[in-house]
C-alpha cells in the first residue's frame, strides 16, 4: 500500500537537520498539501518552521537548483605546475594555484554564476 505524504514526514531522519534534500523536501511539500492546513499549523503540527516548509515550496514550484556553483570537471593542467582548471556550466574557465584560498574561491565562483544569470 502506497504510503501518504503524511507518513512520508513521519519517516525523515531529522526534521532539525539544517540541510534537506529535494526529495525530503518534496515529501513535506507535498504532505503540507495534502493536509489543508495553514503553512503555520501544518508546521506546529509535524514540528518543523513554517518559513522553511515556504521557502522550500517557492524552491520546487521555481524549479531552481542550488545557488552553490557547479562543476562541470576539475583536472590538473599539465602545461603548468600546480595549477587546477576549473569549467563551470557558465562556459567560464578558471586557472587556480592548487594553494588559492578556498574561501577567496567560492567568492569568484558565486560571483561568476551571479553574473552568469544576468
Amino acid at each position: 500500500m502506497p504510503k501518504s505524504p503524511a507518513d512520508v514526514v513521519s519517516l525523515l531522519p531529522d526534521r532539525t537537520r539544517l540541510r534537506w534534500t529535494r526529495t525530503e523536501a518534496r515529501s513535506v511539500v507535498a504532505a503540507y498539501e495534502a493536509s489543508g492546513l495553514s503553512i503555520e499549523k501544518f508546521a506546529a503540527r509535524e514540528g518543523l518552521k513554517p518559513e522553511r516548509v515556504a521557502r522550500w515550496m517557492l524552491k520546487l514550484k521555481n524549479g531552481k537548483p542550488s545557488a552553490a556553483p557547479k562543476f562541470v570537471e576539475l583536472q590538473p593542467v599539465r602545461s603548468r605546475e600546480n595549477v587546477v582548471e576549473i569549467v563551470l556550466r557558465t562556459g567560464h574557465i578558471l586557472f587556480v594555484k592548487e594553494s588559492f584560498d578556498p574561501t577567496s574561491l567560492r567568492r569568484v565562483l558565486e560571483l561568476l554564476e551571479r553574473d552568469a544569470g544576468c
